[in-house]
């Protein structure tokens, strides 16, 4: 078998096509004449765009001053003006300025009307790029003319404006209702502390500048350290004149009992005696006198009577002195001993005292940085608050989005004209037409119940085939022709079109007969093959 496709039987394919005529050129006038009835009722769109810019705001940005941190941010305010686009409030009010009767409606305009608003209102990115690409951004507005076109992207643009105000002060309102919160609890919180280091410092009284001194400086250097220092040091000197006082008491009482114990003593102890040292000085000179008398003569000697009699005179005079020193050093003894009496007491008191300040510096530290940690949150909500209150009044009067340059408007309107949409009805139909032809029509693409297109249409077999024996039964068959007329030069003529009915009729009996004959086992007669 030839494994070639059958070539396209061009005249079957004619003769097909001209005898659907009525189909496909009924399908084309049909299709036409929707398409010129909608370019007569159609109403024309125009288009009108603005471009926009939008910034951030400048308040508490530092150095951004409008700009966006990220491109995240800028997308979302992009995205932001998209949503409002669609928001209904924000919708209606355009459309209530461009068409004031709308909002004198009872219930507003349909859903229906709404949503077909939505789609005549466009807000996109510059072509080529996306959201957060750019700062500017494009609104598109379509009407049924170039003036209510640009009148509702104006009107839109104001409303965009209107609602970003809206939103920002809603939003920094909201915001200034916590902060007002936050700054009344930590207003409270810091009266709470304040009153417990109140309560404190009035138990301290006089010495809440040494607690603060305490508190302030941790080495311990204040003033009540200081006293007490001095306290300690004039303690320890007066227990030495003390000490002193009563060393030189025992040496005169030792001195009354033996003179010669007091010749041997210090001078430093007899230094508030002057006069117990000179008769201590002058008994040294008579003892030195008579020891060298006695080198020279005998004890009975005028000269040695004279010198032991001095000795003896001034031997008197010391145990005098010693019992009237001995007598007056008694109160001040007295005074010394109630003196380092009185300074060990205050030197008691004052280090209890400084005992009883340090134990309370720590809750007083406490309580000195829970206040401070208070009033710095007091300040820093106050800060916050009187922000946000500025963003408000700010955002009550400043714009974000900006309008570049007026609004531009199309010339044309927006779509295909009327040539274009005809034309495309013609085309429509025309293809419609045909395509319904070879739907119904048989072709050679067409399979009939698993044979050959060719089976059916009257097509010659390669090879000869051996008739069929004639049916025993008596068949009607359709005839193989059909007259038809044709007026050329004013006669009649009598042609001969093929009738598909009866070549199919025809080719079934003979298919039967070759059927017939391979089942006796004779050699079936090979065709070129059709492939599908």
């Amino acid at each position: 078998m030839s494994g070639s496709a059958a070539p396209i039987a061009w005249r079957h394919l004619f003769h097909t096509i001209r005898a659907y005529f009525p189909l496909w050129a009924g399908a084309t006038i049909l299709f036409t004449g929707l398409g010129y009835a909608y370019t007569r009722v159609r109403v024309d769109t125009y288009s009108a765009s603005q471009s926009l810019v939008i910034r951030n705001e400048a308040h508490g940005e530092g150095e951004l001053l409008g700009r966006f941190a990220s491109q995240t941010d800028l997308k979302a305010a992009q995205e932001t003006v998209l949503e409002l686009a669609n928001n209904r409030n924000v919708l209606m009010a355009a459309l209530a300025r461009l068409d004031p009767e709308l909002a004198e409606l009872p219930n507003g305009p349909s859903q229906a009307y709404l949503s077909d608003a939505k789609s005549r209102v466009i807000v996109r990115p510059p072509k080529g790029s996306e959201f957060g690409a750019t700062e500017v951004i494009y609104l598109e507005t379509r009407e049924s003319s170039q003036e209510r076109a640009e009148k509702l992207c104006n009107y839109m643009r104001q409303s965009l404006t209107e609602a970003m105000r809206e939103i920002r002060a809603e939003r920094f309102s909201g915001v200034i209702l916590e902060l007002t919160h936050s700054r009344d609890l930590a207003a409270q919180y810091r009266q709470e502390a304040n009153n417990k280091l109140q309560a404190l410092e009035a138990s301290v009284g006089s010495d809440l500048g040494e607690l603060r001194s305490l508190t302030e400086n941790f080495a311990g250097s204040g003033n009540s350290q200081r006293v007490l220092t001095d306290l300690q040091k004039e303690s320890q000197q007066a227990e030495l004149e003390l000490e002193k006082l009563r060393e030189l008491e025992s040496l005169l009482k030792r001195g009354q009992a033996d003179p010669d114990q007091l010749l041997v003593s210090g001078g430093e102890l007899l230094a508030s005696q002057p006069t117990l040292k000179r008769l201590k000085d002058g008994y040294t000179d008579a003892q030195l006198a008579a020891s060298s008398l006695s080198s020279l003569y005998t004890e009975s000697h005028p000269k040695m009577r004279a010198a032991e009699s001095a000795q003896r005179e001034i031997l008197e005079k010391i145990g005098h002195e010693l019992q009237a020193s001995i007598e007056s050093m008694e109160p001040q003894i007295r005074v010394a001993t109630d003196r380092v009496a009185k300074l060990k007491k205050k030197q008691e008191e004052l280090s209890n005292r400084l005992n009883e300040l340090a134990e309370m510096r720590t809750t007083y530290s406490n309580l000195l940085s829970d206040f401070g940690h208070r009033t710095n949150l007091l300040e820093r909500a106050e800060a916050s608050l009187n922000e946000a209150e500025a963003s408000r009044q700010a955002a009550l009067s400043i714009d974000l989005i900006s309008p570049l340059g007026p609004v531009q408007t199309g010339d044309k309107p927006v779509g295909p004209n009327d040539t274009m949409l005809l034309m495309g009805s013609i085309t429509a139909g025309l293809l419609f037409g045909v395509g319904m032809v070879f739907l119904v029509a048989p072709g050679s693409g067409k399979d009939n119940f698993g044979r050959r297109w060719s089976d059916y249409s009257g097509s010659k077999f390669n090879a000869t085939a051996p008739q069929a024996p004639a049916p025993t039964q008596a068949t009607i068959q359709p005839s193989a022709t059909v007259e038809t007329k044709s007026q050329t030069n004013g006669s009649t003529d009598t042609a001969s079109v093929p009738n598909h009915a009866a070549e199919a009729w025809s080719n079934l009996q003979r298919l039967a007969a070759r059927s017939t004959q391979s089942n006796t086992g004779e050699a079936r007669v090979e065709r070129r093959t059709n492939p599908r």
